[in-house]
């Protein structure tokens, strides 16, 4: 009874939560679905679908991105951002999630950085000279295999980087961010005026929460436990994701 319980509470919270949900489970078309209740669908460009972590995933080969305009509601100066990538080249600014604009507008950004390390950058809102916060961890990705990437972020008293769920880096900033900007959330794109910056590789089960997660809560994500949508009933990620067999043998664009 009292483990029941203790379950239903974590659900609860982590429902809550959840602003943005993005499976990339169609398979097909150009709309990418939000599944966490708040309605923010992605619009697909240039990227194709390929079999992924768990069902299918987005292929970007070097000029693709997903677009969500007004990015997740409710995102707040607390954030956890998490996805799971492929790549066979791992070229540092292959940017993973970003929140930015051509004309730099700029909240944060998850992208690979130097020697096989994982970056996160956020900036700086409403002040002169552009500040900027970064935390990176280097040597934890590996080239051709699934790896698990997360942020944890927390006004001015943390950022983490997580890697497979292992905290591997962590630091702090002292201003405040842009977060609540008005660009849009953009998956495999980021922009540093005047140069883009895309993502080559595969990106799957893209989350964002609008509160710090623990390592713990990343875990049960990693390990298969789902968030629902908002007002169902919790399942795992396998049942969420796809309910069959994989159902790609290979590519497509």
């Amino acid at each position: 009874m009292m483990i029941a319980l203790c379950l239903m509470m974590f659900w609860v919270n982590f429902d809550k939560a959840l602003v943005l949900y993005l499976p990339f489970n169609e398979g097909e078309g150009k709309v990418a679905h939000d599944m966490s209740g708040c309605h923010s669908d992605g619009v697909i460009f240039n990227a194709g679908w390929a079999r992924g972590k768990r069902g299918f995933a987005l292929e970007f080969s070097g000029d693709g991105y997903v677009e969500v305009k007004g990015g997740p509601k409710r995102e707040t100066e607390e954030v956890t951002l998490m996805a799971w990538i492929f790549s066979d080249v791992m070229e540092p600014r292959n940017v993973i999630i970003s929140r930015c604009s051509k004309d730099n507008v700029r909240g944060y950004e998850l992208s690979v950085g130097e020697q096989l390390g994982l970056r996160f950058e956020v900036f700086s809102k409403g002040e002169p000279d552009e500040r900027i916060a970064v935390v990176k961890a280097e040597n934890v990705l590996r080239r051709s295999r699934w790896t698990h990437v997360a942020v944890t972020f927390k006004g001015k008293e943390f950022i983490r980087v997580y890697v497979d769920g292992l905290l591997k880096a962590e630091g702090k900033m002292d201003f405040k961010c842009s977060f609540d900007n008005t660009e849009p959330l953009r998956i495999g794109v980021g922009f540093s005026k005047p140069r883009t910056f895309f993502f080559k590789g595969l990106i799957d089960e893209v989350l964002i929460f609008n509160r710090a997660l623990s390592e713990e809560e990343i875990r049960r994500v990693i390990e298969g436990m789902a968030v629902s949508p908002r007002g169902k009933l919790p399942a795992t990620w396998g049942m969420v994701k796809y309910p069959g067999p994989s159902p790609l043998k290979g590519r497509r664009r």
